[in-house]
């Protein structure tokens, strides 16, 4: 159905024929018949105007200029692709992905606006090509369109992908989406989620999304997305708390960070630790949109006595680090948290995953240390 191939850093799908296409790409946009598409990649710092870059691209290319679209993108191309087909039903689908920066509802967070603004425009997108090997009519490309981008917000929302704290991402900055039907006699088709169309194009939407996510969420990112720092800044963190707290003489600072190191990079080599950190996340999220009986939003956002959950999923958390010790610690670092700004004024969940695994870290570097 498609021919694959790379020039330079342009990856060209070519179709067996023409197709009538409704998309958003900044090039080729709106409907038009098409038997090309070309996923281009430029700079992180690339601000030309995209219909102008396009067009001198397609004519290095010596590509038809009206019947190709163009989608831009400054993930790495040759990685961060995929083209797959579902024969039997005969749907294709081809995709470039980077997921940062991201969207959620309101907007991005502060970070990444001024991140998109102090570079290029098409950094984090995803980009969507779907092909039909049947005529549709427009209404159902505009089905098709739809089910694409609530696939790809369900994906975003499963893979934990979030803006900050409980706001889950359903997109990255710029994205752009082509659905596309094989000329002809239109057939006035329902293509929605039950059909095989539709289910087809759900399914290698969502888990060609994952795949490509998947390749650039390392441990790292993931934790991100969990507590809201990175790793390094975590062991920065507890360094800075025991250095300000609970100093011990006589330990060299070399000593007390390469045992914060050790004790981390243990701790996550075990996946129910991750596992226990992630479940502070969902919780927090039906917490702050009102979904949790008995308890309103304006409630939880005032950390109503009600709320013991988020204090029982840290007793678990550091009770599993490193059992009473652990526990006893969370409870002291729980108690100060005002006075660690990188906890203070978190939301109820997010604060007791903070001080709940730096408290039982924090106890395990202590036992190490004192036993010398």
């Amino acid at each position: 159905m498609v021919r694959v191939r790379h020039i330079d850093n342009a990856l060209i799908i070519e179709l067996e024929g023409d197709y009538l296409t409704l998309s958003t790409t900044s090039y080729g946009g709106g409907l038009r018949l098409i038997n090309t598409i070309v996923f281009t990649q430029v700079s992180k710092q690339f601000n030309e105007d995209p219909s102008d870059y396009s067009r001198n691209l397609l004519k290095r290319l010596s590509l038809p200029p009206t019947k190709t679209i163009v989608f831009l993108t400054a993930t790495d191309i040759r990685n961060k692709y995929l083209v797959k087909e579902n024969k039997d039903v005969g749907v294709t689908l081809a995709m470039t992905l980077g997921i940062d920066p991201l969207a959620c509802v309101g907007g991005l967070t502060r970070e990444v606006k001024s991140k998109v603004s102090d570079t290029c425009k098409h950094h984090g997108t995803i980009n969507i090509f779907i092909a039909v090997n049947k005529p549709l009519n427009i209404r159902s490309l505009a089905e098709l369109l739809m089910l694409t981008s609530a696939v790809k917000a369900l994906a975003l929302s499963d893979l934990c992908l979030m803006c900050d704290g409980s706001r889950r991402a359903y997109s990255s900055a710029v994205d752009a989406t082509a659905v596309a039907s094989r000329a002809g006699r239109f057939i006035d088709t329902y293509v929605g989620p039950i059909t095989p169309i539709g289910s087809a194009v759900s399914v290698l939407i969502y888990e060609s999304i994952v795949e490509l996510a998947l390749k650039d969420l390392d441990e790292n990112t993931k934790f991100k997305l969990l507590t809201d720092f990175s790793i390094d800044e975590i062991k920065e963190f507890i360094y800075r708390v025991y250095e300000e707290l609970l100093k011990t003489s006589n330990v060299s600072v070399s000593k007390v960070k390469r045992v914060i190191n050790e004790v981390i990079d243990e701790e996550l080599s075990d996946p129910n630790v991750w596992m226990l950190l992630a479940s502070f996340k969902y919780p927090e999220i039906l917490s702050s949109i009102g979904w949790i009986p008995k308890l309103s939003k304006v409630e939880y956002e005032r950390d109503s006595v009600k709320i013991i959950a988020d204090e029982v999923l840290g007793m678990s958390l550091s009770t599993y680090i490193n059992g009473v010790k652990g526990l006893m610690s969370y409870y002291w670092l729980d108690r100060v948290k005002d006075k660690i700004d990188v906890i203070r004024g978190k939301a109820p969940f997010s604060d007791d995953l903070l001080t709940s695994f730096m408290g039982s870290i924090i106890s395990k570097v202590l036992d190490r240390i004192l036993r010398g």
